[in-house]
């Protein structure tokens, strides 16, 4: 996105593979911008944003709320009409949340009922705000900040919880003037994008796939390289040697977004020391918010379970995340309790394949399914091809014989 609104040419290495990535790239295309791409190294020329030309139709941005939030506060800052469709699961996910402040700015932003699509009539020239998001998003937060590209003065978003700050280091990479004084993310607008050379370390939310696995499956030694250690997103690291996991951090790289090599060695017992229920504050899991499903999944085989505060957010993601872990945990066999916003699982030894529902989400097809290699039989995860969402090689990253089904694919490992 940056790229496609600056003027001249953007190269990215270790570009995304998956499905939310490619309606990216399918997105900026239909805006004007020449995207070239050769596996994971991509070249994406724009002309600035004044040459960001309506497209033929609506932009469909698939499955990802990251390209329909961040687009809108882009496209706000343009002189054109552009509507945003999405999958059925993306137009069930609120959209006021992006609309209200970016409508406060100047342009007119309409949902359908709250939902997508979205249609955008946007201006070269915006206002400036202080706005705080109410739940704390970094998609909202990035999707202002972006607006205020094109607005006179200082935008400024204040935050109850450091939510990632991907798009603010962004900012300075591509020439605007941006910062953080304490709990105000602010860009200083107007300013025009100038292209950079990009590296994308690998995404610390589908590694805690793999670091699982290597937690959860007798005998394994799992080490993930290049993972992404931005401190807004490490602190699932820190829950996991909370937990007592056997984590081990090399070849650790200072970058604009830091990286390294995460180990994960399997141990017996998992759980504090003394055996209690971890208990992980609502401030916690705002931080961890992507990760909740796996670590639910995690929580089965600990001494004392998990108890997580504050995830009545996860009900509005691609599923309602809460209901659909307790779901299929309870199918395997775990004992879970829900309410609006807590999610407790206690630990189980005796959890046993199952038919099991995925519901079209994938972050529970793959949290499911790292279990399910974990326990004995066979675990049918109805629907499992939604991980190309994010990891679209997940499933042949499993260890092999594992007695996982892709029920949607006839796929057998």
């Amino acid at each position: 996105m940056f790229g496609a609104f600056s003027s001249g040419t953007t190269r990215i290495e270790g570009y995304g593979l998956n499905e939310d990535c490619l309606s990216t790239l399918a997105c900026v295309e239909s805006l004007g911008a020449s995207v070239e791409r050769s596996g994971a190294s991509v070249r994406i020329t724009g002309r600035g944003r004044e040459s960001i030309a309506p497209p033929d139709g609506p932009l469909d941005c698939g499955n990802s709320g990251t390209t329909m939030r961040l687009l809108s506060g882009l496209l706000a800052g343009c002189p054109i009409g552009v509507t945003l469709t999405g999958d059925a699961s993306l137009s069930s996910r609120p959209m006021r949340r992006v609309a209200n402040p970016l409508t406060s700015m100047g342009a007119t932003v309409e949902t359908t009922g709250g939902h997508a699509p979205l249609r955008i009539e946007g201006r070269s020239r915006l206002t400036a705000i202080s706005y705080q998001p109410d739940p704390p998003s970094a998609q909202v937060k990035s999707a202002i900040l972006l607006a205020g590209l094109v607005a006179d003065g200082t935008t400024r978003v204040r935050e109850s919880v450091h939510t990632r700050d991907h798009t603010e280091r962004l900012l300075t990479a591509f020439g605007a003037e941006s910062g953080r004084d304490d709990d105000v993310a602010w860009v200083r607008g107007p300013v025009e994008l100038t292209p950079a050379m990009v590296t994308v370390p690998g995404d610390v939310s589908s590694a805690a796939f793999l670091l699982a696995l290597g937690l959860l499956v007798e005998g394994s030694d799992v080490t993930v390289a290049g993972i992404g250690l931005n401190p807004t997103r490490t602190r699932l690291l820190d829950v996991l040697a909370e937990l007592g996991a056997g984590l081990e951090l090399t070849n650790f790289t200072d970058a604009a977004e830091p990286y390294g090599d995460v180990r994960a060695v399997h141990t017996d017992r998992l759980g504090p020391p003394d055996g209690r229920l971890l208990v992980l504050p609502a401030d916690i899991v705002a931080e961890v918010i992507d990760e909740v499903p796996i670590l639910a999944a995690v929580a089965t085989r600990t001494t004392g379970g998990i108890r997580f505060e504050g995830v009545g957010e996860l009900r509005a993601k691609e599923s309602d995340r809460v209901a659909a872990m307790e779901e299929g945990l309870t199918r395997l066999g775990a004992t879970v309790r829900s309410t609006q916003d807590v999610l407790e699982v206690a630990p189980c030894s005796t959890l046993r394949g199952a038919v099991v529902r995925s519901f079209g989400d994938h972050r529970i097809a793959m949290a499911l399914a790292c279990l399910a290699v974990s326990i004995d039989g066979e675990t049918t995860i109805e629907d499992a091809g939604a991980a190309a969402v994010s990891f679209p090689d997940f499933f042949e990253s499993l260890p092999e014989g594992s007695a996982v089904w892709r029920a949607h694919a006839g796929y057998e490992r």
